[in-house]
């Protein structure tokens, strides 16, 4: 797999060969401590919850609690909610061409439209990231419901940008070009950085009178997934692995011979990555180094990944494709695996490791043995998100037509 710089007005080409090491795999499993928790916040700023986008929730979630709504508001007729992002003071639902957002208490702020992109949320700037229509990249600030800042994206109309990342004034975006002519497939995915000090100064529009763009990477195939830990972006593409440091270098690709299908990074950077290979689908589970510690055969009905790896504070893993869930421990050994009646969407995991899962109209939790509690039943509304929860422990879903805020007592 080759990667190439794509030069834009303004941007430095970058790359960097890096350290190139084949995936070599060892018998040895080694075990990681249990992750630290009060480290991140109860925040969901993107789909599939963080920058490593592993499903983690900073918070526990007790059992045996009685579940109540708290609130239920209509979402826009239009919505078709993919995905609900939230912390205390805030709730959005992205959509397939639009989102919208919601205070804590349930009050309607506003309803934008959505272009060629997830949205991402800085709680630390209160502000959501999100390509418009125009092929903008916008930061709306959602207390004010104001336009903190524009920029124009090169080749906005022709990539899905699947991820947005703001670390100081920089600005990273990644994405996979658009199948645009059924007769032409894509075959690049991009990897940007902008400088948003160049946004402080604008033209009549409204526009920065500096091009924004300082950096970027186009790499030889449109399947790529993308995760962020510890100053460096995992970067997962047919046959490689590559490790990209923030100024887009290249520190080291790892190859072989797969297909990447989901991934997932935890707080050492391990990466956990669903891989097609002719004998079928697998987890891996491969160290920074290129050490791969674990292949693990998915059943052949496992069906596809419903969402990435998610990653329990033990390091526990779990599998979920619309119709099973799959556990294994923290060492990648077998520890239970589930069937639906109905059809699982999406979950997240708790501090205290329960795995939470949407599935057709109910949210049910895992416990490590894989001991089933119903949560919440919705009656005739089909769910549509993952599960999300608030810093309160509140839990926020969406249906095909609602946003329900769901509060917990004590038995």
């Amino acid at each position: 797999m080759t990667s190439e710089s794509h030069p834009g007005t303004g941007s430095t080409n970058v790359g960097g060969d890096g350290q190139r090491k084949e995936i070599r795999t060892t018998k040895a499993f080694t075990e990681l401590p249990r992750a630290r928790t009060g480290t991140t916040g109860v925040v969901t700023s993107r789909p599939y919850v963080n920058d490593g986008r592993n499903g983690r929730c900073d918070r526990s979630f007790p059992a045996k609690r009685i579940w109540k709504i708290a609130w239920k508001k209509e979402v826009q007729k239009e919505l078709k909610p993919r995905h609900v992002i939230c912390d205390k003071r805030f709730t959005a639902i992205q959509g397939i061409d639009m989102w919208e957002a919601f205070s804590a208490m349930g009050e309607r702020l506003e309803v934008w439209e959505l272009g060629e992109s997830d949205i991402t949320y800085d709680a630390e700037k209160g502000s959501v990231y999100y390509m418009d229509r125009n092929g903008l990249l916008n930061a709306t600030h959602l207390e004010t419901k104001q336009l903190k800042f524009a920029i124009s994206i090169h080749l906005s109309d022709s990539y899905h940008r699947t991820f947005a990342l703001r670390s100081g004034d920089m600005l990273y975006l990644a994405g996979v070009q658009l199948a645009k002519n059924p007769h032409d497939a894509p075959k690049y995915s991009i990897l940007e950085m902008h400088d948003l000090k160049k946004t402080e100064r604008r033209n009549d529009l409204g526009m920065p009178e500096e091009e924004t763009l300082t950096a970027e990477r186009k790499f030889s195939s449109a399947t790529q997934f993308i995760a962020y830990q510890r100053d460096t972006f995992v970067v997962a593409l047919p046959d490689s692995i590559m490790i990209v440091d923030k100024r887009l270098q290249t520190r080291t690709v790892l190859t072989g011979s797969f297909f990447p299908k989901s991934m997932s990074v935890d707080e050492s950077s391990r990466i956990y990555m669903i891989v097609q290979k002719d004998e079928g689908n697998a987890l891996w589970i491969v160290d920074p180094d290129g050490t791969r510690m674990l292949e693990y055969p998915l059943p052949a009905d496992f069906g596809e990944p419903a969402a990435p790896p998610i990653i329990g504070y033990d390091h526990s893993v779990y599998l979920l494709s619309s119709s099973q869930i799959l556990a294994l421990e923290g060492n990648g050994t077998f520890a239970w695996q589930r069937k639906s009646a109905g059809d699982f969407i999406g979950g997240i995991i708790s501090s205290d490791n329960r795995l939470l899962v949407s599935e057709s109209s109910r949210i049910t939790a895992y416990d490590k043995k894989g001991d089933v509690e119903s949560i919440f039943e919705f009656g005739q509304e089909k769910l549509s998100t993952p599960p999300a929860m608030r810093e309160d422990g509140a839990i926020l879903i969406a249906g095909e037509k609602s946003l329900f805020c769901l509060e917990g007592k004590e038995k």
